[in-house]
C-alpha cells in the first residue's frame, strides 16, 4: 500500500501557504499531514507548471505530482 495521494484541497491549502511566505517547510507538512517527499513532489511539480507559462516551446513530458503515486 502506497502513500494516499494529495487531494485537490489539501493542494490548495499547501499552495496559498506556501505562497504566503509565512510557513516554514516544516510548518507546511506539520499543518497539512503530508510527508517532506510529497511536499517536494508537489513543489517540482508547480515550479514545472510556471516554466511552461512562460515557455512557448511547453515540455511534452514533465513531472507531475500523481504520476508519483
Amino acid at each position: 500500500m502506497g502513500k494516499p495521494k494529495i487531494t485537490q484541497e489539501k493542494i490548495i491549502v499547501i499552495m496559498s501557504l506556501y505562497e504566503s511566505k509565512e510557513y516554514t517547510i516544516n510548518n507546511i507538512i506539520k499543518m497539512t499531514g503530508v510527508s517532506r517527499e510529497q511536499y517536494i513532489i508537489w513543489l517540482i511539480d508547480r515550479n514545472l507548471r510556471q516554466i511552461n507559462k512562460h515557455d512557448d516551446n511547453t515540455f511534452d513530458n514533465h513531472l507531475h505530482y500523481n504520476d508519483f503515486h
